[in-house]
Formats: C-alpha cells, structure tokens, sequence
C-alpha cells in the first residue's frame, strides 16, 4: 500500500507510521520537500486501508493488488534471458 501526504507536518506522520505499525505492517517513509511518501508491506494490508484515509494530513492510500508487483513477469513485456557462457538460459527456449 502507498500513502501519499502534502504538506506533511510531522507529528501527522508520526501518527500514519504508528497507525502503520499497529496493524502489523512495516513502513517505509520517504521524504522530499514538503510531500511524504509512505510505502506499507506485509499480509494486513486491506484492514486498514479505511482507517488510514480519515487521519489527517493523508492526501491518497493506494492499495497495490498484486504482491510481489516488481518481481512478477507482468511488470515485464520480454523474458529475461541470463547469458551462461555461449548458450543463453531462459526466455522461451530452454
């Protein structure tokens, strides 16, 4: 889940990564300027989507539906391919 907040004072966001925490995830808090951005891991993710939107200073909670979203061949339009020596392994052709 991505929580965005602009401008972010900071006891507001003291308060999302404590809110963050309680529900067993982990947070990961990135600042720049005024904007916080706030990336929440772990399995709970849908029990407090709700409650994160109502705490003040939270401007959007995004939740990502897929787990593990980066890694996934999804994210990718080609397969990768590792070099090993002169044959190649993956992609399509074993």
């Amino acid at each position: 889940m991505i929580i965005t907040m602009s401008p972010s004072d900071p006891a507001q966001v003291n308060r999302v990564l404590e809110k963050i925490r309680q529900s067993g995830l982990e947070p990961y808090c990135l600042r720049s300027g005024e904007k916080t951005v706030i990336a929440a891991v772990g399995e709970a993710i849908g029990e407090c989507e709700g409650q994160l939107e109502r705490l003040p200073g939270v401007d959007r909670v995004i939740a990502i539906q897929t787990p593990f979203n980066l890694a996934s061949p999804a994210s990718k339009a080609d397969a990768t391919i590792v070099p090993d020596g002169p044959p190649s392994s993956g992609g399509r052709a074993i």
